[in-house]
Order: C-alpha cells, then structure tokens, then sequence
C-alpha cells in the first residue's frame, strides 16, 4: 500500500468526471453523479486527480497521518495551517530552533 491517497471532499465536489478520467488505476470513481469516492486500496497517491480537480475537492494525505487521527493534508502542512487544529494556530511562526509542544495522554481506541 502506498503512503498516499487521494481525498474527495464530497460537499466541494461538482462531480464532474475529471478525476475519474485521469486516474491511471481507476481508484476514483463519481458515485451516483453526486461526488467521487476513492477505492483507498487501488490508489496510490499520484496526485494526478488533485491537479485535474476544477473544484479544488481533491487533496492528496498521508496514510501515517490517517492512523494517527489527523487530517491535515500535504498541501495544509506545506503552508503549516491545519484546519482540524486552527485554534492551537498562534502567529508565532514554527521554526526547528524552537521545538513544538509534545502532546500527552493516551490514544483513542
């Protein structure tokens, strides 16, 4: 299994086909001419479809992520915005100088 996977945000989705064309393993199918779905066991995470995607509903993860729980995409990270943590955002700005907070207790089961 690849460390990738396409995601399909489905309310962003204007079911177009686009995705669905330019897969080469045939992962990401439009289900019932409402949104695309990913078989997460066929895709392995090019990116094509992101790039295709007019609708910008398309993001590529992390499958390391997707077991922790977080569900930040590469795109959110790479600008270092998470939008399932927006509210632990401050304005002071991640340098590796200065190492970030560890998080403590268990994992969720």
């Amino acid at each position: 299994m690849s460390k990738r996977y396409a995601f399909v945000k489905e309310k962003q989705c204007v079911a177009c086909g686009a995705c669905e064309n330019v897969c080469p393993r045939g992962a990401i199918r439009v289900f019932r001419g409402c949104y695309a779905a990913v078989d997460d066991s066929l895709c392995v995470g090019c990116g094509l479809c992101e790039k295709v995607c007019p609708a910008n509903a398309v993001s590529i993860r992390d499958r390391n992520d997707e077991k922790l729980g977080i569900e930040c995409s590469l795109e959110d990270k790479a600008r270092g915005v998470c939008p399932m943590c927006r509210d632990l955002v401050t304005s002071i700005p991640y340098t590796p100088e200065i190492p970030m907070p560890k998080l403590s207790g268990r994992k969720k089961r």
